[in-house]
């Protein structure tokens, strides 16, 4: 599975795109939260920021709005961490 845009694993990619089981998604947004607020490494983050970011897009289009808000918060604290470099 690895890793997606350096710190991400693979498993939780997959269960963001599950498109049929928004509990699975729900799940999953919440633990890459946790993982941006943890991110011991904004420099991993900061070489990703063109996809990381692209892939956020496209989950604020999530059908549920609650992935939807996570998705929001998450690029939030993606601008906190990364500053002007967004």
């Amino acid at each position: 599975w690895g890793m997606h845009f350096g710190f991400v694993p693979g498993r939780l990619v997959t269960d963001l795109q599950d498109a049929l089981n928004w509990r699975v998604r729900a799940l999953a947004i919440e633990e890459l939260q946790y993982m941006i607020r943890y991110l011991k490494d904004p420099g991993v983050l900061r070489a990703n920021l063109n996809d990381f970011m692209a892939f956020m897009t496209g989950l604020v289009k999530d059908p549920n709005f609650k992935i939807e808000i996570n998705a929001l918060q998450i690029i939030g604290d993606v601008v906190n961490i990364v500053g002007s470099d967004i």
